[in-house]
């Protein structure tokens, strides 16, 4: 069993958010965007607890909170218990409250309407009165007598399940169901901001006793002495009691017989001693760490090591040894990367994947980032993006964007297959693209002295970083669409900047390429530069002229023409490869330096590129 998707009204920042879920779903996006609302809305679902106004959307005072989860890919073990709720392969599971009518939970589902006056009832007896009057109102219906509220929806569901042509479809009352979702599935939350010594003490709800409870189940032989104990145990008292007990209160019956016959004559009382049952209490566990030998408790250990020990009590929560009856879990990291020195959070990216990829009992994850040591851009469809939106609501609201693989392939159709995309971002693209989508904006270029070049002439203005523009390589005119059509679909704005190379023909000759190869190049090109406008939603060019526009740039030949205008650059390009014992034709640090300290302005064109990607990040 695992979520497929969840739905979130009014909750915070959530207006109205709908989002899906993979085996791995990653939330990124600016601080107070929605992220952590999304794992804390399914908190609320999984463990309810009460709510204050400033849980409530705009702390409005009559809107409804609704958080609506949707499960799916069920075992035969899953269906017996959720069958009746199943639509379309789906059950919905939706816990509202507000202050008006307080906590219902309700599944989309199918019934028999009239059976909605019997429902509704809050009370047992005003259900019971209610299906009596139903059935003397309907005897056609056959309904069995019922003598509790249990009874009556027992009775009301097998009649539905013997008549499914009479239902319509219908929100239906679900509570039970809620109460069974613990046996069915987990919900694991790890915060930003936690307790590490709280979570390894053995306490119920902790980390360290669902690893109890979920990984280490009692074996069958020890569950059987235990329970041979408690027998034993239970005996003894009973004994003790048969033997003694009735001496020892015999006393205390015939007082307050004295006392009582005064009140009602004839009156008597008898203390009948009971054994109590006797119960083994869950075997307690207690968590040491050791340092260098010396065995500690978890509170003297640093903030590394505590947040690294949380995360490997819920990686063996997730991927221990388990019965076959196990729930399916879903482990909510809020900033995994917290504490981790770059290497450790590489290690713990890729085990978080693989443990989900490999688990076949329905382990997913979910954590909001801002690290690129977490993000697989060969993974883009499992990006969330949060950002924050005016206008729909008094108060500012969360929106989400996600670049499906169909949405990426529809926009690159005709021009990349989709397995080169998947093989594009994982081999030319995985670190640019990574941090590019935490970007407010960002700037596509062919190579690595492109961009350079650009955060140099940025820098002679304090820089892109203030203004959250990041500057993705694409390694060559070729592979500029797929992190376009990514970052679009994320909802990135993208400034892409490239070469119309309108001299690669003569170039190739001149370099002694054979005519037939230089002409290959030229038409490569012009494919190349067809695309890229189309792509862009300018008019299809083989070859364009030097162009500045709002969303892109394009140079007639190479941007090295542009550079070869202004002298200043090029002074002290020379004069830094010289300081630097530089030996490259093109040294993308010396790129960057020269821009930033040439003494002369940069020239118009450049002056132009730079105010265009400025305007573009302005306006996201």
């Amino acid at each position: 069993m695992r979520i497929l998707r969840v739905h979130v009204q009014n909750f915070r920042c959530l207006d109205d958010l709908e989002i899906s879920f993979d085996d791995v779903t990653v939330l990124v996006g600016a601080n107070s965007t929605g992220k952590s609302s999304v794992l804390r809305a399914l908190d609320w679902f999984f463990h309810y607890y009460g709510l204050d106004d400033l849980d409530v959307g705009g702390r409005a005072t009559d809107a409804e909170v609704s958080v609506g989860v949707t499960f799916g890919e069920f075992s035969d073990r899953d269906l017996e218990i959720v069958r009746q709720y199943v639509v379309g392969g789906e059950v919905t599971v939706r816990r509202t409250w507000s202050k008006a009518e307080g906590l219902r939970v309700t599944s989309p589902g199918s019934a028999y309407p009239p059976f909605e006056k019997v429902r509704v009832q809050p009370r047992a007896s005003d259900k019971n009165a209610a299906y009596r009057l139903l059935r003397e109102q309907h005897p056609e219906l056959d309904l069995p007598a019922a003598r509790s509220a249990d009874a009556v929806e027992a009775a009301l569901a097998d009649w539905e399940r013997s008549n499914p042509e009479a239902l319509v479809p219908s929100d239906i009352p679900a509570g039970d169901l809620l109460g069974k979702i613990p046996d069915l599935f987990d919900y694991v939350l790890i915060p930003a901001i936690t307790d590490p010594e709280r979570e390894t003490r053995d306490v119920g709800g902790t980390s360290i006793r669902k690893l109890i409870e979920r990984s280490a189940p009692i074996p069958d032989n020890v569950r059987q002495r235990l329970q041979k104990l408690e027998d034993h145990n239970t005996q003894e008292l009973a004994d003790i009691m048969s033997a003694h007990g009735s001496e020892m209160f015999r006393e205390v019956g015939d007082r307050i017989t004295d006392l009582l016959e005064r009140l009602v004559p004839g009156g008597s009382v008898v203390v009948d001693p009971q054994a109590p049952e006797v119960r083994i209490p869950p075997i307690g566990v207690r968590l040491l760490v050791a340092d260098g030998g010396l065995e500690t408790d978890v509170g003297r250990q640093g903030h590394g090591f505590q947040r690294a020990l949380t995360i490997a009590l819920v990686q063996v929560l997730a991927a221990g040894p388990q019965a076959d009856a196990a729930p399916g879990l879903l482990l909510a990291i809020e900033e995994p990367e917290l504490y981790q020195h770059p290497t450790q959070a590489r290690h713990l990216s890729r085990t978080l994947a693989d443990l989900a990829s490999r688990d076949a009992r329905g382990t997913q994850i979910v954590y909001a980032t801002h690290s690129e040591h977490f993000i697989d851009p060969s993974r883009y469809e499992q990006l969330r993006r949060f950002r924050k939106r005016s206008g729909r609501r008094p108060w500012p609201t969360a929106a989400m964007t996600e670049a499906t693989i169909a949405g990426v392939t529809r926009r690159l159709q005709g021009i990349v297959t989709p397995d080169q995309v998947k093989l594009r971002t994982k081999i030319t693209l995985r670190r640019h693209l990574a941090e590019a989508v935490f970007a407010r904006a960002v700037v596509l270029v062919e190579g690595l002295t492109d961009a350079a070049l650009l955060r140099g002439l940025a820098d002679r203005q304090n820089g892109f970083d203030p203004v959250g523009i990041s500057v993705v390589v694409g390694n060559g005119k070729g592979n500029l669409a797929v992190p376009w059509a990514i970052l679009t679909e994320l909802g990135i704005p993208t400034y892409v900047l490239f070469d119309g190379d309108a001299g690669v023909e003569s170039r190739s000759r001149a370099n002694g390429k054979p005519v037939a190869e230089a002409e290959e190049a030229r038409r490569k090109t012009e494919t190349e530069n067809l695309h890229l406008h189309s792509l862009l939603g300018a008019v299809p060019e083989c070859q364009p002229q030097t162009l500045v526009s709002d969303s892109y740039a394009v140079f007639y030949d190479r941007l090295e023409e542009v550079l070869d205008q202004w002298p200043g650059f090029g002074q002290r390009r020379k004069e830094l490869a010289k300081i630097e014992g530089e030996w490259r034709d093109k040294s993308d640090d010396i790129y960057r330096q020269a821009a930033c300290e040439a003494e002369d302005d940069p020239p118009e064109v450049l002056e132009q590129l730079l105010r265009a990607i400025l305007l573009r990040a302005d306006r996201a």
